[in-house]
């Protein structure tokens, strides 16, 4: 009983370590940090970095770490970019 539970947790690690391997490579795919997105303050942060981030948060990815009220303000930050540089 002992040996099964080492086994699943070292199977919980890796399944862990293989997620958190997929978050940072979709960043990176995107040009940006993780922890960037993760801690910028949206009223200060540069348009390029807010719109990486709204990207990042649309990866199937990354969406499961990042809780609903905040994927949806990414998909108004998009929209309402796009609709500004349309205007522009």
């Amino acid at each position: 009983m002992e040996e099964f539970g080492k086994d699943s947790m070292k199977s919980l690690r890796s399944f862990l370590v293989e997620e958190k391997k997929a978050v940072v490579q979709a960043a990176q795919e995107l040009g940006v940090n993780f922890r960037d997105c993760e801690s910028m303050n949206p009223d200060t942060a540069p348009v390029d970095l807010l719109r990486k981030c709204a990207k990042l948060a649309k990866d199937s990815r990354v969406q499961k770490y990042i809780p609903e009220d905040k994927r949806a303000l990414a998909e108004q930050f998009e929209d309402s970019a796009t609709i500004k540089l349309r205007e522009a």
